[in-house]
């Protein structure tokens, strides 16, 4: 009896300490799988001054002049979560995806495309036309691996946007 409640009582709590372990390692402790992984930082604006939210993401004008002003960064991107509706041929899917600035693959997190090119600097001034790289699984699913798929345009949100590349299999955001 007592033995039993005492081994079972051990178990459970050596369990519960194990899987607690498992995701925080998982999710804290491994280093992102990216060349230099320990020198990504993230940034964020501070706008309580002007009323605004204390976290915010940059907004263009200010990512421009920290772009072109800041001397102690080797490199500096953008990113913002973004939820497009694909339309077109095939059903219309929601996609889970980001707004990027030409620089976070290849220059901060050292990625290049599998195929095609990865964004442009003249691509990140407003008034670009939009241009798109797919996820390896996107590509795989919705467009059969089709390698003619760079070049041809996509409806997101309802407006054209231009296919470019498609980012490596197994590429996880930061």
């Amino acid at each position: 009896g007592f033995t039993a409640v005492v081994v079972l009582t051990l178990a459970l709590g050596i369990g519960a300490n194990t899987a607690i372990f498992s995701v925080v390692n998982g999710v804290l402790l491994q280093p992102l799988p990216y060349p230099d992984s320990d020198e990504l930082v993230a940034v964020w604006a501070d706008y309580t001054e002007r009323g605004g939210p204390e976290a915010e993401w940059f907004s263009y004008p200010d990512f421009a002049d920290l772009r072109d002003q800041a001397s102690t960064l080797s490199a500096l991107a953008v990113y913002d979560g973004w939820g497009p509706t694909l339309t077109g041929s095939g059903e219309t899917e929601r996609l889970q995806g980001a707004q990027v600035s030409h620089g976070m693959f290849g220059r901060v997190l050292g990625i290049s495309p599998d195929l095609g090119r990865s964004f442009e600097a003249s691509e990140d001034e407003p008034g670009a036309e939009p241009v798109v790289l797919l996820s390896h699984g996107l590509w795989i699913r919705r467009f059969g691996a089709d390698r003619e798929i760079v070049g041809t345009s996509l409806s997101l949100d309802g407006a054209p946007h231009t296919v470019v590349g498609v980012i490596p299999e197994g590429f996880r955001p930061p």
